[in-house]
C-alpha cells in the first residue's frame, strides 16, 4: 500500500475498503516503499502518524516485523527515523519495546530492540519515552 508511507489517507481508506490487508508487506521496491515493509512500517518511517492511526483501527498489528528478510518492526524503524509522535503512536496501540529486529540477520545490529535504535541514531527523546514505556537496550556496546 504505497499510500502508507507518501501520507495519502484517502487513498490509504479506499485501498482498504477494496480489501488490502493492512498487515500485507509491499511487493514493490520502488518509491517511498522498500521491498517486504509493511504498510504500517512505511508509514512508520516517514511520520505518517493520520495514515498509522487508520490502519492500526482497521487491524494493522504494531508488532509485526517486515517480511522478505527484513524484519524491522514499526516502532524500530521510526525510533531509527526520530519520528517521535509517531513512537508514542505505536506504544499506544501496544507496540512492544523490547520486540528485537531483525532476528534472521548476523553481526553486531542483530537483534536491537527499538530503544538500541533510538540510541544509535542519536534520537534521546525517543530513547527516553521507550525507556519510561519499559524499553530495554539489548545490544551489547
Amino acid at each position: 500500500m504505497g499510500q502508507a508511507a507518501r501520507g495519502n489517507v484517502a487513498g490509504a481508506r479506499w485501498s482498504l475498503r477494496l480489501g488490502v490487508d493492512p498487515n500485507e508487506p509491499s511487493r514493490y521496491g520502488f518509491r517511498h516503499e522498500n521491498l517486504g515493509q509493511t504498510p504500517l512500517t512505511a508509514a512508520a518511517q516517514f511520520g505518517q502518524v493520520d495514515v498509522a492511526r487508520l490502519l492500526i483501527s482497521k487491524g494493522a498489528d504494531p508488532n509485526l516485523r517486515d517480511g522478505g528478510g527484513v524484519g524491522q518492526t514499526p516502532l524500530a524503524t521510526a525510533a531509527m527515523a526520530g519520528q517521535l509522535e509517531m513512537c508514542r503512536v505505536l506504544l499506544d496501540a501496544g507496540a512492544d519495546p523490547n520486540l528485537p529486529t531483525s532476528p534472521e540477520l548476523t553481526g553486531e545490529n542483530r537483534n536491537w530492540t527499538a530503544l538500541d535504535w533510538a540510541v544509535q541514531a542519536n534520537h534521546a527523546e525517543i530513547a527516553a519515552l521507550l525507556r519510561q514505556r519499559g524499553g530495554v537496550e539489548n545490544r551489547r556496546r
